[in-house]
C-alpha cells in the first residue's frame, strides 16, 4: 500500500483537496512483487589495528545481483560505508579475450598467445590444422586468481610451430 498526503510548499500547508476537488490524501493497493529480502548480517571479523578484515559470502548465484554494505569501528568510532552493488557474471560473460600473440623470433621458437580471462576459470585450449576443425583437445589452463606477472586472470600458452595451426579457448574447460 502506498499512502499519499498531497503537501503544498506555497501554501505551507497539507492539502484536503486538489485544485480539481479531488481528495489529496488517499492510497494507493500496490504488491510489491519483487521486494526483496532484508539485508543478511554475513558475519563479524575482530582484527588487530592497520590489518585487513573480510567475510567470506557464498551461496551467490550466477546472474544474480547483490547488494552490501559495513561498518567499521575500533570501540569508540563508528564508520558505516554506503550501499554498494554486484552482479555475478554468467557462463556467457567468461569468455577469454586475446591480448597479445607472438610468433617465433631468432633464439625462442615458441608462438605466445596471451589471453585475459576470469581470475579462477578453467579454459580448455583446443589444435586444430584447419580454421573449421576437426579442433583437438591440447591442454587446460586457469586464469590465475593473483598476478603472475602478466596481469589477474592473464595467461598464455605456447607452441613450438611446425605446420599450420589454429587454435581457440573454450568455456567451460573440458578433460578428454
Amino acid at each position: 500500500m502506498i499512502h499519499v498526503n498531497t503537501y503544498s510548499p506555497y501554501l505551507d500547508q497539507y492539502l484536503t483537496t486538489n485544485f480539481n476537488n479531488s481528495p489529496s490524501a488517499f492510497d494507493i493497493p500496490y504488491q510489491m512483487s519483487d521486494a526483496k529480502p532484508p539485508y543478511q548480517v554475513l558475519g563479524s571479523v575482530t582484527v588487530p589495528s592497520g590489518s585487513n578484515a573480510s567475510v567470506v559470502w557464498s551461496g551467490l548465484v550466477a546472474g544474480n545481483s547483490y547488494e552490501w554494505d559495513a561498518t567499521v569501528t575500533d570501540g569508540t568510532n563508528r564508520i558505516s560505508l554506503p550501499a554498494s552493488s554486484f552482479t555475478i557474471g554468467t557462463w556467457s560473460t567468461m569468455a577469454p579475450s586475446l591480448n597479445l600473440v607472438a610468433g617465433p623470433v631468432p633464439g625462442d621458437p615458441h608462438f605466445r598467445a596471451r589471453f585475459d580471462g576470469v581470475p579462477g576459470a578453467s579454459y580448455t585450449i583446443e589444435r586444430a590444422g584447419n580454421v573449421t576443425g576437426p579442433w583437438a583437445w591440447k591442454t587446460n589452463v586457469v586464469a590465475p586468481s593473483e598476478d603472475q606477472g602478466l596481469g589477474m586472470g592473464t595467461f598464455e600458452f605456447e607452441e613450438i610451430p611446425g605446420t599450420n595451426a589454429f587454435f581457440r579457448i573454450v568455456f567451460p574447460a573440458y578433460t578428454p
